[in-house]
């Protein structure tokens, strides 16, 4: 859920090399899910946010930069009313607490997530070059206990005095992410394979 790297850096502004913790205070991973099937009239869009992130990034005098972030999935928040306010469209339907945290036990169970053996969601990355025109972000993501590997492009940074700034919207699919999308009523109702991201992480160099 770092898959959130993806940054164009100007060339005038190369971040300090050195280590750069992860302000979890100001940082942020929202993620939304559509509803599909031919019941989908009868489901909800749902949200999910992180917001509790921890990690660093370590700028090397190369221009290359590698780094991870971890979060807890029992620190997921799902249905949040200020993340579907700022998502607007559809997320502005309310949903009950009771349909939400219905969401949230399904999320963790041993289905998806499986939160009480595998607690924690791990993303590694490494950026061959910050100042490239088009930077590759080579991402190492660990759900369940298990490994899958993705590339991700675009975004933004900024660099104001010695903290990073970078947000990025991109999607990705639940196989992307070895997960299977949830589904009730022989799968007439279930869970859009695809999964919006928008992230915004915020970093200080360590003195």
């Amino acid at each position: 859920m770092l898959i959130l790297l993806a940054w164009v850096l100007p060339a005038h502004a190369t971040p300090t090399p050195g280590t750069y913790p992860i302000d979890s205070r100001q940082s942020r991973i929202d993620l939304f899910t559509g509803r599909a099937g031919l019941l989908r009239h009868k489901g909800h869009m749902h949200s999910v946010s992180a917001t509790r992130l921890r990690g660093t990034i370590e700028v090397q005098e190369d221009r290359s930069a590698a780094g991870y972030l971890v979060l807890s999935a029992s620190e997921l928040v799902v249905d949040a009313p200020e993340v579907r306010a700022r998502r607007g469209g559809e997320f502005l339907k309310p949903i009950s607490a009771q349909d939400a945290e219905a969401t949230r036990k399904n999320m963790l169970s041993e289905r998806l997530l499986h939160a009480a053996r595998f607690p924690d969601i791990v993303v590694s990355m490494t950026i061959p070059d910050v100042q490239a025109s088009s930077p590759v972000f080579n991402l190492d993501i660990i759900v369940r206990g298990r490994a899958f590997r993705k590339v991700v492009r675009g975004g933004s940074l900024q660099v104001i005095d010695d903290r990073v700034i970078a947000t990025a919207d991109f999607h990705l699919s639940h196989r992307d992410l070895g997960l299977k999308p949830f589904s009730a009523v022989y799968g007439m109702l279930r869970v859009a394979r695809r999964i919006e991201f928008s992230v915004e992480v915020h970093a200080r160099r360590q003195q």
